[in-house]
């Protein structure tokens, strides 16, 4: 039997609802699946359909390796862009711990990584996709074009959605050229000085891909408080943002390139102890916040800071509620990213929905999963 032949089977016969699992590398995020559901794994469906380097267009099954499509790209001088984190998961064949994830997983999470804000969301690359629906039909939206205007854009609506809409079967990227030229900096910076030398340097146009602070030391790479900033272009154009940033800022200094590729893959993986050591009470939280925000109020507890400051993660022990109705009020939305191994919660992981929001999106549910059986309480505890 094929696996599409078996997953349309499976969901037609289930007598519970089920959860889709690649590699399980992203196990962690949002809420918890629940424990009597059939697990259906896609990890079988895999390969790229079609690939043409000239359109800047790739068609790929949702099973399909992060790595082993960036390894694809790379051979042609491009990239996904967005940085899809790469989580480390056990290998059923040799039981050993590596980068990994697929593509339906990038695409149902929805997770990008610090060239975020230079190469655009995991959204805006997602040209078209298909699914099977609760029914087994395959629905097919967007196409393979960059510029698609025809009828609402489904597609991109199950960016981030959990798996809880449909089983993502083929995925259109578009995809970007690798840049010519990369070159990081070092700037020694305290909070506020940050967030002033990212601003300064976002409105004079330099061609800034990544951004990364912390006010926690980063073993072996660099001292707490350390603004890191990551330059792609044209040669001509990275040398003269080099040039501007030398003269505004006198203890900024290059790092090798073969640190600065370690650093920004760790970062971009989140293998650094500040994602990965153990929360104690507290949760690890993804905080989106307006662009130059200074968020006063986050200055003291432990943080990352990326692109250009719009995006948080904060370690806290503080009351969960308080935290999303605090996020809320300054126009940022807050996502419990991790939590103790040891703890069990039915906190919600992601901010929940004012009620049109809410009413929305149990009508797409409905729409698409009319038998409410994929990824039930996932996204949310309503669908």
């Amino acid at each position: 039997m094929e696996w599409l032949d078996y997953a349309k089977f499976k969901i037609l016969n289930s007598k519970k609802p089920i959860t889709f699992v690649g590699h399980n590398s992203k196990f962690f995020y949002g809420n918890p699946p629940r424990k009597d559901n059939e697990i259906l794994n896609t990890s079988g469906y895999e390969g790229v359909i079609d690939y043409d380097p000239s359109e800047l267009v790739v068609v790929v099954r949702c099973g399909t390796s992060i790595t082993k499509l960036e390894s694809l790209l790379a051979s042609k001088n491009q990239t996904l862009g967005f940085d899809p984190p790469r989580f480390l998961a056990r290998s059923s064949k040799t039981n050993k711990l590596s980068p990994s994830g697929t593509i339906g997983g990038m695409v149902a999470t929805g997770l990008e990584g610090p060239q975020r804000i230079f190469n655009g969301s995991c959204r805006e690359a997602v040209l078209g996709l298909s699914i099977l629906n609760s029914d087994g039909e395959l629905l097919k939206f967007g196409g393979t074009v960059i510029k698609n205007v025809a009828g609402y854009d489904i597609s991109r609506l199950h960016v981030g959605a959990m798996g809880t809409l449909g089983l993502i079967l083929d995925i259109s990227l578009r995809v970007k050229p690798l840049p010519m030229t990369e070159r990081t900096i070092a700037i020694p910076a305290k909070f506020f000085q940050m967030i002033q030398i990212v601003n300064n340097f976002f409105s004079d146009y330099l061609p800034i891909s990544s951004t990364s602070w912390t006010n926690n030391s980063v073993y072996k790479f660099f001292e707490k408080e350390m603004l890191i900033l990551r330059l792609s272009g044209p040669k001509k154009s990275v040398a003269k943002a080099l040039e501007h940033i030398f003269r505004c800022q006198k203890e900024a200094y290059i790092v090798e390139k073969e640190r600065a590729d370690s650093y920004w893959n760790l970062l971009r993986d989140q293998r650094f102890s500040f994602f990965t050591a153990p929360l104690g009470g507290g949760f690890l939280w993804r905080v989106s916040l307006p662009f130059g925000n200074d968020f006063v109020s986050l200055d003291k507890l432990d943080q990352w800071a990326e692109w250009g400051n719009a995006l948080r993660w904060v370690r806290t022990d503080k009351d969960p509620e308080w935290f999303f109705s605090f996020i809320k009020s300054q126009g940022g939305n807050a996502t419990i990213y991790r939590v103790p191994e040891d703890l069990i919660t039915t906190q919600d992981r992601f901010t929940r929905p004012e009620w049109i929001e809410k009413e929305l999106q149990t009508k797409i549910k409905k729409k698409l999963d009319p038998k409410f059986i994929f990824n039930p309480g996932r996204l949310y505890s309503f669908i």
